[in-house]
């Protein structure tokens, strides 16, 4: 797409998780450093706009309902209709896609699906294209800039509290990340507690971290399983706190959540388990990774690169993952410092 002068005005879409608040940084920074004097704003879901704290690139996340009634709704489009120059829809559903064009002269949407397969949403969009489902996430939000013709900036943002938390403890420790609201992300309990015999045995203490909706039955089997003098803190920091946090830990150790996507921005040894996650799509960025191209496979087995190691179980799930690959990605992690 050319354009005739730079945009003033943008506005982003990046629901519905906190991932994908996340994960959509890079293609702002991308915007702002294109165009400095551009004000951007990320449309996200209630909630999620705490993952965005303090983002320098950011004139403001916008949050909206996951479902908003008719009224709200009307309310959203009465805010945002005509108000903008260009905006960029990485979700484009019917709302999405309706709410956008209302808001911007220009809109360009990538698709799932080749765009003469969605010839509504082609005529809807000032520019369609197709979405590379062979692409990390943060790649797939990037293709927006080579749409553009802007250079590309693979830096992924972390929030920043306004204060910085203030239970860190005073001796060596790691961050474990046990659950997500999906039960398809818990590991076995054999694994866990292989887990609390490694980090006791590199002297970590662990500390638990948790979203404020996670199974806090199943967390507290968790660190019974650990075996050892844990930190409770889980649902009792905000997200920006818990990356502030993982930033001083020798290690960080979780499923497939946000979280890791955040420990791995901050620049902590980071090790994520995938079950039926698609590691290539979904695996957290290595800081200071700037390469065009994926950098893990998806494939089962262990894999690192930079901060972040991820072990991807193969096709029976997590549960089916034994702890001993696991074990060695944690002790390698510990052993050196990232490439």
């Amino acid at each position: 797409m050319e354009l005739a002068r730079p945009p003033r005005r943008i506005l982003c879409v990046a629901t519905p998780g906190f991932g994908d608040a996340l994960l959509a940084t890079p293609l702002i920074r991308s915007l702002k450093r294109a165009w400095p004097a551009a004000s951007i704003d990320l449309l996200v879901h209630r909630g999620r706009e705490a993952m965005l704290e303090g983002n320098p690139d950011l004139h403001r996340a916008l949050p909206v309902r996951k479902r908003p009634g008719p009224f709200a709704l009307l309310a959203m489009l009465a805010r945002l209709t005509g108000r903008y120059d260009l905006a960029l829809c990485a979700m484009p559903s019917d709302r999405n896609m309706f709410t956008m064009r209302l808001a911007a002269r220009r809109l360009v949407v990538s698709l799932y699906g080749s765009p003469s397969r969605s010839p509504t949403k082609r005529r809807v969009a000032t520019l369609a294209f197709q979405k590379d489902m062979q692409a990390n996430t943060v790649g797939q939000m990037l293709a927006f800039a080579d749409v553009l013709g802007i250079p590309r900036c693979f830096e992924v943002v972390p929030p920043t509290p306004a204060v910085p938390p203030t239970e860190v403890p005073d001796q060596p420790f790691a961050v474990v990340h046990a659950t997500t609201r999906r039960e398809a992300k818990r590991w076995s309990e054999d694994g866990w507690r292989a887990v609390g015999a490694a980090l006791q045995r590199a002297g970590l203490q662990p500390v638990v971290t948790a979203g404020p909706d996670d199974d806090r039955g199943y967390l507290d089997r968790v660190q019974t399983w650990l075996g050892a003098a844990t930190l409770d803190l889980a649902g009792r920091l905000s997200i920006a706190e818990v990356g502030a946090l993982s930033s001083k830990a020798a290690l960080f150790f979780g499923v497939d959540t946000a979280t890791s996507h955040l420990a791995a921005a901050v620049g902590a040894p980071t090790v994520t388990l995938f079950g039926s996650g698609n590691s290539l799509v979904w695996s957290p960025w290595p800081r200071g990774y700037d390469r065009d191209f994926v950098p893990f496979s998806g494939r089962p087995g262990v894999e690192r690169v930079g901060n972040v190691t991820v072990v991807q179980a193969g096709a029976d799930g997590l549960d089916s993952l034994p702890p001993e690959p696991v074990l060695e990605a944690i002790q390698a992690t510990l052993a050196s410092k990232p490439s």
